[in-house]
């Protein structure tokens, strides 16, 4: 599958399903400051929340004009998604 364009944010059913494809064939090297994927994450416990918690703040602080370059300055944490076997 062709690389998504990570410039814009997904716009559609259609690029949304067509992204999280691409994201289950790749693994956890697809991360970076905009985007967080998570295969496996209980949100009822401490320590799953905390994970959400710590990307929201560390996405919250990036460098403005970084942010721009990625998902129209958008984060995304994508959780749920696994490698495609």
């Amino acid at each position: 599958m062709a690389d998504p364009d990570l410039t814009r944010i997904p716009r559609g059913q259609r690029e949304w399903a067509a992204l999280v494809g691409v994201l289950s064939e790749d693994d956890d090297r697809a991360e970076r400051h905009f985007l967080e994927l998570k295969s496996q994450i209980d949100l009822s416990s401490t320590g799953g929340g905390a994970k959400v918690a710590k990307f929201v703040l560390g996405a919250a602080n990036r460098d403005p004009e970084q942010a721009a370059k990625r998902f129209d300055g958008h984060a995304l944490m994508v959780l749920g998604v696994s490698q495609a076997r």
